[in-house]
């Protein structure tokens, strides 16, 4: 049986990657703002260069590795349990709460010895590296897969790429910003890394557009079906019964396997 699926850039379409991919925005920015403002940042945290001093500073950036490998490593369970739509919320929820840790290291209050506010500092600066790190793996597992779940097949290697594009304009935006004569000197630096948090904010705010994956729906129930055809007609710009929407639905439950409540066989 030939199976035809139709569909462009549709609105819902558009919006719903398009706040997608601002994971992928966090990921970059995350990924390149330890560098540029890492001078002024050390003079404010008191690790000035040293090789102890340095092999704490290595560890601060590099536990974002380690937080990356946990999140990406436990987040497909999660994804499969309450859907991407939702973990793409709580990832966003994670990149806030790890920007303003962040942040935090360099606005803390200032105890009587020097020594204690960088010991504060540094704490809250390795768990908002840490914590975005994990946010970061998961971004790079659940976004490509929600992308690819909403996209008509002749799209998914266009809208795959906005991942790795909007990755990189983090990198470069991060790179621009942190410079020392923008918000890459004492005193700035703590504004320059809660800007990571916009991006989560508007993802929240824009939570609307961000609809569920129908493909995780299919492979779910009869009832939860249904509801999948409804979101797939919008991403397509069909009507909803129409045949190339329950063609596509069809194929979707034939590749999930049989579904509780009876299956989806044409």
């Amino acid at each position: 049986t030939l199976i035809l699926v139709q569909g462009g850039y549709t609105a819902a379409l558009v919006k719903a990657a398009g706040t997608a991919v601002l994971c992928a925005l966090m990921y970059g920015f995350h990924l390149g703002n330890m560098n540029p403002a890492a001078p002024a940042m050390r003079a404010d945290l008191g690790i000035e260069a040293g090789v102890e001093n340095d092999n704490a500073w290595a560890f601060c950036v590099s536990i974002f590795c380690l937080g990356a490998l946990l999140g990406c490593s436990l987040v497909p369970m999660v994804a499969d349990s309450i859907g991407r739509r939702k973990t793409i919320l709580l990832i966003s929820t994670v990149y806030l709460l790890g920007s303003a840790l962040e942040a935090a290291s360099g606005v803390v209050p200032r105890p009587a010895s020097p020594l204690e506010r960088s010991s504060i500092g540094l704490c809250l600066l390795l768990a908002g590296r840490a914590v975005c790190g994990v946010a970061s793996g998961s971004s790079t597992v659940v976004v490509p897969m929600y992308l690819g779940e909403i996209s008509p097949p002749h799209l998914r290697g266009a809208l795959g790429t906005c991942f790795q594009l909007t990755c990189c304009t983090g990198i470069l935006l991060a790179q621009i910003v942190g410079l020392p004569a923008l918000l890459g000197r004492s005193g700035l630096w703590p504004v320059y890394l809660s800007l990571g948090a916009l991006p989560a904010a508007s993802l929240l705010v824009l939570h609307s557009f961000l609809l569920e994956s129908p493909r995780w729906l299919a492979g779910r129930s009869d009832a939860e079906a249904i509801r999948a055809q409804a979101i797939l007609a919008a991403l397509r710009g069909e009507p909803l019964s129409s045949l190339a929407v329950v063609q596509e639905l069809d194929l979707m439950q034939m590749a999930a396997g049989p579904i509780a409540g009876g299956g989806g066989d044409s």
